[in-house]
């Protein structure tokens, strides 16, 4: 019982770990893009025509969060080390056209 009891413990510890570990990429979720523009979401809610052009893609303005990324690319490279047209995000929906849940790359 107690072998079982500190693997728990043990397999708790590497998630928690895990969660907050930056991955490979350099973003601690999402994947790492880099996109021509980022836009919070607040200047996005004040721009009438990029809010229809997201709701042309399928995506819900009021679920937005972060960071909007457009004519995104996925980083693959580890050793890159910037974008050198745009922005760098971390983003959890990925798409070309429209990434969103993104997060500024540090």
């Amino acid at each position: 019982m107690q072998f079982k009891i500190a693997l728990v413990t043990a397999a708790i510890a590497t998630l928690a770990v895990a969660a907050t570990t930056p991955r490979a990429n350099g973003c601690s979720t999402g994947l790492r893009l880099c996109c021509e523009h980022a836009q919070s979401v607040a200047e996005v809610a004040k721009d009438p025509e990029l809010i229809a052009q997201l709701k042309h893609f399928g995506i819900n303005t009021k679920d937005l969060t972060g960071f909007v990324g457009d004519f995104c690319a996925q980083v693959t490279d580890p050793e890159f080390t910037g974008c050198y047209y745009g922005r760098d995000l971390c983003c959890t929906n990925y798409s070309t056209a429209f990434s969103t849940g993104c997060t500024l790359y540090q």
